[in-house]
């Protein structure tokens, strides 16, 4: 393995470089929390693909070994209800690939929905409780929907009891 990379609290401020974090409001009753500017088509006419899935609990990786990318599209994650606690792992692109050397790894806990922008690595989604997620793409079926990559060296996730 090449290196390793340990798990960090999830901010706003930290996870910028790779899209938005949508948080319910901390307060106040019944509403509508709007956040359409944080779903972007980039090429625009895409069809939306809205999914509900029913992810298991998972235990954390030791190991990162393959990422994906939705060139076109932002990606949504968002737990339904409040016990969502999820993996997030992101890399920057370095010659159209996950730059590997500059991997991070975040939780994601709570109500907190997570908005992969366009063309950002990331680990498939991995559910550290079972829980219930709105998945959100805009999609064309073809080939450029989603990229995989397996990292030619697995990176090692270093977490503490989560």
């Amino acid at each position: 393995m090449v290196h390793s990379v340990r798990l960090e609290p999830l901010t706003a401020e930290a996870f910028a470089p790779f899209g938005r974090l949508l948080d319910l409001p901390a307060s106040g009753g019944p509403g509508r929390f709007d956040r359409q500017a944080t779903l972007e088509d980039r090429r625009g006419g895409l069809t939306p693909n809205v999914a509900l899935v029913r992810a298991p609990a998972q235990k954390l990786p030791e190991r990162i070994e393959q990422l994906e990318r939705h060139p076109q599209s932002t990606q949504l994650f968002a737990p339904l209800g409040m016990a969502g606690r999820f993996l997030i792992v992101v890399a920057p692109t370095l010659d159209d690939r996950p730059d590997a050397a500059r991997l991070r790894a975040f939780l994601a806990e709570g109500a907190r929905a997570v908005a992969y922008a366009p063309g950002v690595w990331h680990h498939p989604l991995l559910s550290l409780v079972p829980c219930r997620f709105l998945m959100l793409v805009h999609e064309d079926g073809t080939a450029e929907d989603t990229h995989l990559f397996t990292l030619p060296e697995p990176v090692r996730l270093e977490a503490e009891a989560v």
